[in-house]
């Protein structure tokens, strides 16, 4: 994106962090938090989980990550939620979860895996919060299940199907492509540096985050790029979603006018992926939405201001109603 008035300038990323992981190393490990792995019935699969404060009361906050990220993606954001119960899924095919080969990746199959791990941890229903491809599965759980649903938080992302520019949409078309997405995808594997740069387009600049976070995507990324089940997952998600996403816009309006609970749209103002004049377009077809700028961030704004979204999922879970209102 082009940079806003007084940012500082864009640092290059210093070439001798830039190393390769080792094998040992591409196994993605948890964080130093509270996980496990949850059984489905769906798929005989089962997903990796965080929960946090499992004991707590009041309403408790599951949360599902946007396409090839995981559940790490919340790891800044839920140090300022307080004692809620909190559930992080690494959706299947991505991040600690399984990756069942014969699986169609589209939104029902992540719904109905959602739903189960749900009933798996007994919870009847939440406050559900989607980033990205996320974000399309809680609103649509939203929809087809508003009796799990408390309150709903989308972030950078939503059913309304957003604008593309030619660039992006000749780069989705290539990975749409069978066999020209996996000979892209593995060419990230020789080349640490342009797997890192890879993530640029989800960050309004990346080289802002900080010195940790960096090294810390820096080994991530390349820990994606070199899982077979997740490179699967990933495109195959991709083309899926991508067939599936268009046909659902026929009546889009008055079914999203339908969803009574809370919500809350937040989107980075230079979100390059979900645009936010259609983030808050689709703000306004729900009658209890508030749409919220978060100032100077991406796609990625849970990692590039935590705090920020942190402050809209607690003003969602306190708010009553609101009307397609920017905050």
């Amino acid at each position: 994106h082009r940079p806003l008035s007084g940012e500082p300038p864009r640092l290059a990323f210093p070439p001798s962090r830039m190393e390769a992981i080792k094998p040992h190393e591409r196994k993605m490990q948890p964080l130093s938090l509270p996980s496990k792995m949850v059984p489905l019935k769906w798929m005989r699969t089962s997903v990796f989980v965080y929960e946090l404060n499992p004991n707590a009361g009041g309403e408790p906050m599951v949360f599902l990550h946007g396409l090839g990220d995981e559940a790490d993606t919340w790891r800044h954001v839920t140090p300022h939620l307080g004692d809620r119960r909190l559930i992080l899924m690494d959706l299947p095919g991505f991040g600690r979860s399984d990756k069942p080969a014969d699986a169609e990746y589209h939104v029902g199959f992540f719904t109905g895996c959602t739903l189960e791990m749900m009933d798996s941890l007994g919870i009847d229903k939440a406050i559900l919060v989607g980033h990205s491809l996320g974000a399309q599965i809680v609103q649509w759980i939203a929809l087809t299940h508003p009796d799990r649903v408390t309150r709903l938080c989308l972030l950078g992302g939503g059913l309304l199907h957003p604008e593309r520019k030619l660039m992006d949409r000749i780069a989705v078309s290539l990975l749409q492509t069978p066999g020209v997405g996996e000979w892209i995808y593995n060419g990230l594997r020789k080349d640490p540096k342009a797997a890192y740069d890879s993530l640029r387009a989800c960050y309004g600049n990346l080289d802002a985050l900080p010195e940790q976070d960096k090294a810390f995507l820096l080994k991530r990324v390349q820990q994606r790029v070199w899982s077979d089940g997740q490179r699967d997952a990933f495109l195959k998600t991709l083309r899926c979603v991508s067939r599936w996403l268009p046909k659902r816009q026929d009546g889009l309006l008055r079914k999203l006018n339908g969803i009574k609970c809370p919500v809350a749209v937040a989107c980075g103002e230079v979100d390059g992926v979900y645009q936010p004049e259609i983030a808050q377009e689709m703000a306004k077809m729900m009658p209890t939405a508030k749409f919220h700028s978060i100032a100077k961030c991406g796609h990625n704004i849970q990692q590039e201001d935590p705090t920020g979204v942190a402050r809209v999922l607690l003003s969602c879970a306190v708010t009553k109603s609101g009307k397609g209102q920017m905050v």
